[in-house]
C-alpha cells in the first residue's frame, strides 16, 4: 500500500483534495510499518522507507515530518539509532532558524512514542533554541509533552513533578502561560487514585 501511494517520479507538488487524501494514507500506512520490531526484517525495511522519504521530501513538510515521527520514536539502542540521530540534525539544519519550523523540531521530539521520553524533554529545554520567555516555543515542547498519555502519565509520578517544576518556574516569567500548562492536572479526578493523588 505505501510503495502504490507514492507519487510518480518527477510529480510537481499538488495541494488539491485527492494529493492530500494520497499523502495522509501513504503516511499512515509509514507508521504502521514503522511500529514493526526494529530488528526485523519488516522493521529494517520501513526504517529504510522513512528515510528515503524524509530524505526525498524537502518540498513537502507533510512527508518530511511524517518520515521524521517515525525516526525520531525509535529507541538508543534500536538498530536505527542512527537514523534517528541523522535525522534530527538534518531537520534542525533544514529549518535554518525558521522558528514555526524549530517548533515542529521541538514538538516532534517532545511527543516521540519512546522510553525515557521525560530525560528527552530534560534536554530539549537545555538546547540553545528553546526560551522559556518564548510562549509559542515553550508550548512546543513542555505543552506537547503533558499531552502525552503514555509518558506524561507513567506510573510513579516523575513528569508530574517536572511539570511542577516548570510551572512554578514560568510563572514568575509569564502567570498566563503557566496556568494554561497547569490545565494539564485539571483532571486529575477522572485518573485512577494513585495518578490523581500525585497530579
Amino acid at each position: 500500500l505505501y510503495d502504490s501511494l507514492a507519487p510518480p517520479p518527477g510529480a510537481p507538488f499538488s495541494v488539491d483534495g485527492a494529493e492530500i487524501g494520497r499523502r495522509r494514507l501513504r503516511n499512515c500506512a509509514l507508521g504502521y510499518l514503522c511500529s514493526l520490531p526494529d530488528g526485523s526484517p519488516g522493521g529494517r525495511d520501513a526504517v529504510a522507507r522513512a528515510k528515503a522519504q524524509f530524505d526525498a521530501s524537502a518540498g513537502c513538510m507533510t512527508d518530511r515530518l511524517a518520515a521524521f515521527s517515525c525516526l525520531v520514536g525509535k529507541p538508543d539502542d534500536s538498530p536505527a539509532a542512527a537514523e534517528r540521530a541523522a535525522a534530527v540534525a538534518a531537520f534542525h539544519e533544514a529549518a535554518g532558524g525558521d522558528a514555526l519550523v524549530v517548533n515542529k523540531w521541538f514538538m516532534t521530539q517532545a511527543t516521540a512514542d519512546r522510553a525515557g521520553l521525560l530525560d528527552d524533554v530534560k534536554a530539549l529545554v537545555q538546547h540553545p533554541d528553546f526560551s522559556w520567555t518564548n510562549p509559542n516555543r515553550l508550548r512546543s515542547v513542555v505543552s506537547a509533552f503533558a499531552s502525552s498519555m503514555e509518558h506524561f502519565h507513567a506510573p510513579g509520578g516523575a513528569a508530574y513533578a517536572w511539570l511542577g517544576d516548570a510551572i512554578e518556574k514560568v510563572d514568575k516569567i509569564n502567570p498566563q502561560v503557566a496556568s494554561r500548562l497547569a490545565g494539564a492536572f485539571a483532571l486529575h479526578k477522572r485518573y485512577d487514585a494513585e495518578r490523581g493523588e500525585l497530579m
